[in-house]
């Protein structure tokens, strides 16, 4: 039984220069060429998987992570409400509108913040 597997790959002049140049700059030494480009897919197939393996993990992340995010993210949200918050009673307080539409503001943004932190929105 033949566990030899031929492989056939024709190279141009003007399209493949850049392999045709390299494969001339080889040992003329029987057998490599075959090493060297056996070599050469090798590597590249190894950086393949690894760029592969890395793209994946990058794609899933775990719990810890979330959870951190999750918690920088309430704080940046609740400190922009609360910055909301003082922004309307100084706004209302400036235009003399009274207390209801200063509690309608805050009713609404607390209702915000809540459903930003519980993940309802």
């Amino acid at each position: 039984m033949n566990n030899c597997k031929r492989v056939t790959l024709r190279l141009y002049s003007g399209q493949d220069d850049d392999l045709l140049d390299w494969l001339a700059s080889l040992s003329d030494k029987y057998g490599a060429q075959s090493v060297a480009i056996k070599e050469t897919l090798r590597r590249n197939l190894s950086v393949n998987a690894e760029k592969e393996e890395a793209s994946s993990s990058k794609g899933s992340l775990d719990t810890d992570t979330l959870s951190t995010i999750r918690k920088i993210m309430e704080n940046v949200v609740r400190c922009e409400l609360d910055q909301v918050q003082f922004m309307a009673r100084e706004h209302s307080s400036n235009m003399d509108i009274g207390a209801t539409i200063d509690e309608d503001i805050e009713s609404q943004l607390d209702k915000l913040g809540t459903g930003l932190m519980m993940g309802e929105l």
